[in-house]
């Protein structure tokens, strides 16, 4: 997909996205977006993210962060119902640390 692209999927869906793509995916949706991408996906959705990208995904799902290091690529998991993580709530990585994006 190329920058600013949008999607928008249904329930199981798996989606692709570039950097500074815009998706959404339903219920148990897979879903990787590049840099700068804006996801929003349902319960049990697995959503995977470039650096500053802002995730949003329902009960039971999982965010996670792929980010260069300047050696190797390091991932950031969070997982919703731990450690604070809550459902509907858009979340982005800022100095390896996960935050509610504003």
């Amino acid at each position: 997909m190329k920058s600013k692209d949008k999607k928008i999927g249904e329930d199981w869906v798996m989606q692709t996205g570039g950097d500074g793509a815009i998706m959404t995916g339903g219920d148990g949706a897979i879903m990787t977006g590049g840099d700068w991408a804006i996801m929003t996906g349902g319960d049990n959705a697995t959503l995977t993210g470039g650096y500053g990208a802002i995730m949003t995904v329902g009960d039971n799902a999982t965010l996670t962060w792929k980010i260069w290091d300047g050696q190797f690529f390091r991932l950031t998991t969070v997982y919703v119902g731990e450690n604070g993580i809550k459902p509907n709530t858009a979340y982005k990585l800022v100095n390896g640390e996960v935050i509610e994006a504003s």
